[in-house]
């Protein structure tokens, strides 16, 4: 049976076809350990009613040999897919071919079974359990204790999976998981003064709007008249539109001479993608000191990656903001630390970011009373480049505007 053959066969969803080079025939052998399980149902919370609807959908999967092989090899790949930096994430369904409600547990399983080869892979590299075991402690009690409130076995694969495969680790405030750039835009660094410029990509369905340099269409808003971002080279420069570092792409063309910029990040390097959980400690102070522990652990124990610098995408980095809260909140104290970027799917997500407040909070009231005056909002991404980090929080600006003739 093929790799597409098996993904056909038993009717799970959110499995990418980038998996198809590493498909080989795994054995049948159990994926999790029933006394482990039960255990740490009974440390959530979970019934025992609730325990044996898990363990019953485990029997069903372990029963059938040919799923079970299918299954070892997603635990595999999904434990291998950040080592690999593949973008393409895994996000499984349920599986159909499976009876009754047990199809819906199947996610949940192969979640949790991936802890099991993801840890030991972790210690087989030299590292501390400590750099991991929290992390995943934590992500593992919140689905069980979920579970143990409302019997409700769905997860978010393409998120959570992180936590159980230590893609995802925390370094002080933040956390961090390795990510392939591959967003087309170009950065340049000056050869003498170490200024950064990035430049638009050029594709044929790049249109940035006038009004406030996002992508034409972007929360429904289209510009007849948004400009066509074009990128070429000539042998003596470089050519393009650039991006404002607060997040804004420029209409004006630059010529930078090759003989003073150079590319200094290139596609398929690595990053480490940074999320943001919720909490104090939303500063240059913290994102300066967890920066500087995630690219030293991975130093360490991947020093195949070459970490280039820091990427993440989030409502937080959205230029619009600006418009609405003053320089010094923390939100735009951290842009200011930050290289900013449109989005080409930046579609805005604030509102699904936001915690509903009774009454509503100042952010959420100034949220409200900018889009009744007909404002939008937007996702941006930013990245940090390595050799900055040292210098995240200590002058006003760590990327400065564009100045243009």
């Amino acid at each position: 049976m093929t790799f597409f053959e098996a993904r056909d066969y038993f009717g799970i969803d959110g499995i990418p076809d980038c998996l198809a080079p590493y498909y080989e025939e795994y054995p049948s052998t159990p994926i999790l350990d029933r006394t482990w399980l039960a255990a740490q149902c009974d440390a959530c919370g979970v019934s025992d009613d609730n325990t044996a609807r898990l363990t019953a959908a485990l029997d069903a999967l372990e029963s059938d040999a040919v799923l079970l092989s299918f299954t070892n090899f997603l635990i595999a790949q999904a434990c291998a897919r950040h080592l690999r930096l593949d973008e393409e994430y895994i996000d499984l369904g349920p599986c159909r071919n499976m009876t009754g409600e047990t199809r819906d547990f199947y996610p949940m399983l192969v979640m949790l079974a991936c802890i099991k080869p993801a840890t030991e892979g972790y210690l087989a590299r030299g590292i501390d359990a400590s750099a991991f075991a929290q992390t995943v402690e934590r992500m593992l009690s919140s689905v069980l204790r979920r579970y143990a409130k409302n019997g409700d076995p769905h997860v978010s694969f393409e998120w959570q999976s992180g936590f159980f495969t230590c893609a995802l680790l925390q370094f002080s405030r933040f956390y961090f998981a390795p990510h392939r750039f591959d967003d087309g835009i170009t950065i340049l660094k000056n050869r003498v003064t170490g200024e950064v410029i990035a430049l638009l990509p050029d594709e044929d369905d790049v249109y940035i709007r006038h009004s406030d340099g996002q992508y034409n269409g972007i929360a429904g808003v289209s510009e007849q008249d948004a400009f066509h971002a074009v990128r070429r080279d000539t042998d003596d420069a470089f050519i393009g539109h650039p991006i404002d570092p607060v997040g804004y792409g420029l209409e004006q063309t630059v010529t930078l001479p090759k003989s003073e910029w150079e590319v200094c990040v290139h596609e398929g390097d690595a990053f480490l993608a940074l999320h943001i959980p919720g909490g104090e400690g939303y500063d240059p102070e913290h994102l300066r000191q967890s920066v500087q522990d995630a690219i030293a652990f991975y130093d360490r124990y991947f020093p195949e990656y070459r970490i280039r610098g820091i990427w993440s995408e989030s409502w937080l980095y959205d230029p619009h903001l600006r418009k609405i809260l003053p320089p010094a909140s923390k939100i735009i104290r951290m842009q200011d630390q930050m290289y900013c970027m449109p989005f080409a799917w930046g579609e805005p997500t604030i509102h699904g970011e936001l915690i509903p407040h009774d009454p509503p909070s100042a952010l959420e009231k100034a949220v409200s009373d900018y889009e009744a005056a007909g404002g939008t909002f937007s996702t941006n991404f930013m990245f940090i480049l390595r050799e900055d980090v040292d210098r995240i929080g200590v002058g006003e600006r760590l990327y400065p505007r564009l100045m243009l003739s």
